[in-house]
C-alpha cells in the first residue's frame, strides 16, 4: 500500500484544522454586566453639569486603568446622622474601588449643615494617610467650601484625588484619553478566535499550493530521466 506523502499529511491536518474552527463558534459573548453606577451623585444640585461630565469621565478612565473610583456625592441634609456615618454608610453600600483591592475614594459634601468627610479604602492607607487627606482638603476644598463654592471645591479636590492615583499607579488619565480620541482603542476581545478560521484556511491553502508544485517538479525530473534513459 502507497503511503501518503508528508506534504499531504500536513495539508490535510491544516484542512481539517480550519474546518473545526470553522465550526467552533468563536466564543458566545458573556451576558452584559450591569452597569457600573454613576461615580458623582450631585442630589443637592450644587455642581455644574460641565463638572459632573468631566468627573464622570476621567473618573471612568481612572477605573479601566487601575480598578480605582473616586466618588463624589452631595446632599442638603443627613437625616440625623453624623457626616462621617453617612460618609461611612455611602461608602459600604457602593462599595467603590475594584473588590480586592480596596481602592476607592468617597466624598461627601453635605451643604445644608456645612459639612463633609472624606473615606478611602483600606488598600489606600499607606499612600494616602489621614494627614495627606487632610492637606489634600486643606489645600483644595475648605476654603471654596466655606465660601459656598461648592462646584469649585469639589471639583479641585477631585483633581488632587485623580494626581494622587495617577502618581500612585504610574498612569496618566490625560494621555489615555488622548490615545482614545485619536482611535487606538484595545483590540475586542475575541477578535483572534474569529480570525483563526480564515487563518487557518489561508494555511491549507498554502500548504496545497506548496505541494502541487514540489509535485509538479518531481514528475517532470521523473520525465526528463526516463527520456534519458530511453535516449
Amino acid at each position: 500500500m502507497k503511503k501518503t506523502s508528508g506534504p499531504i499529511r500536513l495539508a490535510a491536518a491544516c484542512l481539517m484544522l480550519c474546518l473545526l474552527s470553522a465550526c467552533i463558534p468563536a466564543g458566545e459573548k458573556p451576558e452584559e454586566a450591569a452597569p457600573p453606577l454613576p461615580l458623582v451623585e450631585d442630589r443637592a444640585g450644587v455642581l455644574a453639569p460641565a463638572t459632573v461630565e468631566r468627573m464622570e469621565r476621567d473618573g471612568a478612565v481612572l477605573r479601566d486603568l487601575t480598578g480605582a473610583e473616586i466618588v463624589v456625592v452631595t446632599v442638603e441634609f443627613l437625616g440625623g446622622r453624623t457626616v462621617e456615618e453617612a460618609a461611612r454608610f455611602l461608602f459600604e453600600e457602593r462599595a467603590p474601588g475594584a473588590p480586592d483591592q480596596g481602592n476607592g475614594m468617597l466624598l461627601l459634601l453635605c451643604t445644608g449643615e456645612e459639612d463633609y468627610y472624606l473615606l478611602t479604602g483600606e488598600g489606600l492607607a499607606q499612600s494616602l494617610p489621614p494627614e495627606r487627606l487632610r492637606e489634600l482638603l486643606d489645600q483644595c476644598l475648605e476654603e471654596d467650601f466655606d465660601a459656598g463654592n461648592y462646584d469649585a471645591g469639589a471639583s479641585a479636590l477631585f483633581e488632587g484625588l485623580l494626581g494622587e492615583a495617577e502618581q500612585l499607579y504610574g498612569v496618566s488619565v490625560s494621555e489615555e484619553l488622548a490615545r482614545r480620541e485619536a482611535g487606538h482603542e484595545p483590540p475586542e476581545e475575541g477578535t483572534f478566535l474569529r480570525a483563526a478560521p480564515w487563518f487557518f484556511l489561508f494555511l491549507a491553502c498554502l500548504m496545497f499550493f506548496l505541494y502541487f508544485r514540489v509535485n509538479r517538479r518531481r514528475r517532470r525530473k521523473m520525465v526528463r530521466r526516463k527520456n534519458s534513459l530511453q535516449e
